[in-house]
């Protein structure tokens, strides 16, 4: 899928699931690709970073303000949403 995807810890792979999940939604409604909706290298860092709050989300991806106009609390849900998960990682 994405690489360096299995450089990431189990908590990573978590968070990373509800990234993708959000991406692909995101992708289908905008009938784009996924890697265009968003970059597999962005989700790996936020993956591998973990940011809860928007300062945290501008040190992960200095520079990517349209990126977090567009999808950055969505972003942070997803985060959340993968920390919160518990169980064996599919």
């Amino acid at each position: 899928r994405t690489k360096r995807s299995n450089t990431l810890d189990d908590t990573g792979k978590r968070v990373l699931k509800r990234l993708w999940a959000y991406r692909d939604r995101q992708a289908r409604a905008l009938d784009r690709p996924a890697f265009k909706v968003l970059p597999g290298d962005v989700l790996i860092a936020l993956a591998e970073r973990r940011p809860t709050t928007d300062a945290e989300f501008d040190k992960v991806l200095p520079g990517k303000q349209p990126l977090k106009r567009r999808h950055g609390d969505a972003l942070l849900n997803a985060i959340e949403d993968g920390l919160a998960e518990e169980g064996p990682i599919y």
